[in-house]
Formats: structure tokens, C-alpha cells, sequence
């Protein structure tokens, strides 16, 4: 919901509409004081880790499986991209 307000915002801003990109960002600060508190970066890289070391996976070909216990474990807390990335970044470090 927030990705899509704050694309909304931007193309908005893009063609001048200013008052209709802030009513989007305004969204945004509502929606996120329903969400759960999101985890930083250093946060998910250690969870990323644990379940790196858990599942026993050593390269990019575990990607799909990491992803799929990290997604269930953080739902709600931090954003699929940043789980990919972080996952990526970890993954090619044991090579």
C-alpha cells in the first residue's frame, strides 16, 4: 500500500498536481502507524544469516529457499526488495 502511494505521489509531482502528491504522502504517515515496526537493515541481515546457516545453503541456488523462510519469518516487517538484496549480498559472500 505504501509502495503504490508513494508512486502515486511521485507521478503526481511529475505533472504538477502538488496537492494531490502530499493527500498520498499524508496517506502514508496513516498507514504507517498500523504497520508493524520495520527492521533495519543490519536486523535483516542477521535473520538473513541465521537462516542462511539453518537451511544449509552455500550459493544463489538456495536463493529461492532462504527467501521463502526469511519472507514468513519478517512478513509485514521489512520489504521482499530488501530481503532479495540482502539474501544476494549474503549469498555471494560465501563464494
Amino acid at each position: 500500500m505504501i509502495k503504490k502511494r508513494e508512486d502515486a505521489a511521485m507521478q503526481f509531482e511529475g505533472v504538477g498536481r502538488k496537492e494531490a502528491a502530499q493527500k498520498e504522502r499524508d496517506e502514508i504517515v496513516i498507514i504507517r502507524a498500523y504497520m508493524p515496526t520495520q527492521l533495519t537493515e543490519d536486523e535483516i541481515r542477521l535473520q538473513a544469516r541465521e537462516v542462511i546457516a539453518q537451511a544449509g545453503v552455500s550459493d544463489l541456488k538456495g536463493l529461492g529457499k532462504v527467501m521463502g523462510i526469511l519472507s514468513k519469518q519478517l512478513s509485514g516487517r521489512a520489504s521482499g526488495g530488501d530481503m532479495s538484496r540482502i539474501v544476494k549480498e549474503e549469498l555471494e559472500k560465501l563464494h
